[in-house]
């Protein structure tokens, strides 16, 4: 008898803490990935935004007398059957272990002339979790109005 109540609570907590490690991995994932792009966007010299890519051009030294100019491309790409956030075509989410994530939105827009909002929107379909982050990123190094 008191086996018979246990189990279904034992299972009810299985799965609530199943879900509960999903959620933490899919949102640990999605917060990686703002904080690369919004570390990249900060040290911007340029940005373009077009529909779901956002392209910067920030500076990289050589040597302290040599310069050149570094493009970075943010964009989904879903060429091996889950969406994905890449990073010069290298994936940044979709490969947790704790999670079968799939990127359901990616939005950039321009705020002003350096600072755009950015949000992405993720899910574990498999689990039913789905989960949406944004923030701003400024730009400090762009002083007037540039775009690629």
């Amino acid at each position: 008898m008191i086996a018979s109540c246990v189990v279904p609570i034992a299972d009810i907590a299985i799965k609530q803490n199943t879900l509960l490690v999903t959620r933490i991995a899919l949102q640990s994932e999605m917060r990686y990935a703002l904080e690369c792009i919004v570390q990249d966007f900060t040290y911007a010299k340029k940005f373009d935004i077009t529909d779901d890519t956002l392209t910067i051009i920030t500076d990289l030294y050589i040597d302290k007398d040599r310069k050149e100019e570094k493009k970075t491309i943010y964009r989904i790409d879903n060429t091996k059957g889950i969406c994905r956030l890449t990073c010069d075509f290298q994936p940044m989410t979709g490969e947790s272990k704790m999670c079968n994530s799939t990127i359901t939105g990616l939005t950039f827009k321009r705020i002003s002339a350096k600072s755009i909002f950015i949000e992405i929107c993720a899910s574990d379909k498999d689990k039913k979790v789905f989960l949406k982050l944004h923030t701003v990123a400024t730009a400090l190094n762009i002083f007037n109005e540039n775009s690629l």
